[in-house]
């Protein structure tokens, strides 16, 4: 029978060095992507004004920023960090606003726009539950508010419809729950804050 040579074998310990390395790779590039870093309280404001001249208020400080487009019919303001966003629509030409305007009716009340928007969330977001509404004036005029949770209860935030005098503005506000005690003060700050352009 013919001498058949075995195999070169690895020292132990330097198999071990070259599974753990391979292991902490795999990690580095798989499972740290999917570590959320908390939320840090937001310290300060900065004043701001859409685009469109719709409403100023205050943003919070060195979050991503857009004051979306002169003279569109639909504006979209946003404040973006991490996994935490306010969105601040102000719509001139929502389907049931066209809707009444073209049929000659009065402005759809408050309510009904906050319910459509609801429904509009339903769909932007996986397993939405909305809960109770509650109604106040704000600085944009007559308002709704409503809490949601969505993904599973991963997501919270809110919504708020207000019927100004030209527009309807929607605020919606959410992050990741763990980060919701953080960062509601921010988003409650934000809301408050919004006013007509003068």
């Amino acid at each position: 029978m013919p001498f058949m040579s075995r195999p070169p074998v690895l020292p132990r310990a330097l198999f071990l060095r070259i599974l753990g390395l391979a292991l902490a790779t795999l990690c580095l590039g798989g499972c740290h992507s999917h570590t959320h870093t908390p939320a840090v309280p937001v310290s300060s404001f900065t004043p701001f004004t859409a685009a469109d001249r719709s409403c100023t208020g205050d943003g919070p400080t060195g979050w991503a920023t857009d004051l979306g487009e002169e003279g569109a019919a639909v504006t979209h303001v946003t404040f973006d960090l991490d996994d935490a966003h306010i969105r601040i629509i102000c719509d001139g030409e929502s389907s049931l606003m066209s809707d009444a305007l073209h049929m000659g009716a009065h402005r759809p009340a408050v309510d009904t726009l906050h319910a459509d928007k609801l429904l509009d969330l339903g769909t932007d977001f996986q397993k939405f539950q909305a809960g109770t509404t509650n109604s106040y004036t704000s600085g944009l005029g007559q308002s709704l508010q409503t809490p949601f949770t969505a993904e599973d209860g991963n997501i919270t935030g809110y919504l708020v419809t207000a019927n100004g005098t030209d527009k309807v503005f929607y605020i919606v506000c959410d992050c990741p729950t763990s980060d919701w005690t953080t960062l509601q003060p921010a988003f409650d700050h934000v809301t408050s804050s919004l006013k007509p352009s003068s």
